[in-house]
């Protein structure tokens, strides 16, 4: 059983200090009875790897107690699908023109070349730019997002939006400057 012991050890390092002793109670009890069963069945005690093969089907222990965890997240589920869009449009619309007009230069401008000694260096200095701009760009829209998940987690805004609120905001508005009666 030494072997059971150093395994909850283990997970109670991972878990919450708040819940730490009920959680480790109820994991010991429930893992002791897990192995009387077995013994029973078998009609004998367990061997060292045969309780060594329960504690591998329960998982790793960090894995164990991080099922005890409050699940948190930089940007979660809910403005994820957004971040991701957002991220695209970033990409789409920022480093896709960087990179088509660095492209460009390296190509057809002697001049940016010269300046930077030769075609490699060219490129190297251009790819170093692009790694820095994209880091800045996508950094930033992370920053946005993983404020905006805090302020979501906190006041729950976009859990509160109305059915009717949502398809007003979705609907076109009319214009009655551009109506035309026929």
């Amino acid at each position: 059983m030494e072997l059971l012991e150093r395994y909850l050890q283990a997970v109670k390092f991972w878990l919450p200090k708040e819940q730490k002793q009920d959680i480790i109670a109820e994991l010991s009890e429930d893992l002791r009875s897990q192995i009387e069963e077995r013994e029973t069945a078998l009609g004998r005690k367990l061997t060292e790897a045969e309780v060594e093969a329960i504690l591998k089907e329960r998982g790793r222990p960090l894995l164990v107690a991080n099922r005890y965890q409050p699940q948190e997240y930089l940007i979660g589920p809910v403005l994820f699908p957004i971040y991701s869009f957002v991220l695209k449009i970033v990409a789409l619309c920022y480093l896709l023109p960087w990179v088509i007009v660095w492209v460009s230069l390296l190509s057809f401008s002697p001049a940016y070349r010269a300046s930077h000694g030769n075609w490699l260096a060219s490129a190297l200095a251009g790819w170093s730019s692009l790694c820095v701009v994209t880091l800045i760009a996508f950094g930033a829209v992370t920053v946005v997002f993983a404020t905006l998940e805090q302020a979501q987690a906190k006041s729950r805004f976009l859990e509160k939006l109305e059915p009717a609120q949502a398809s007003a905001r979705a609907r076109p508005q009319s214009n009655p400057a551009l109506h035309f009666d026929c």
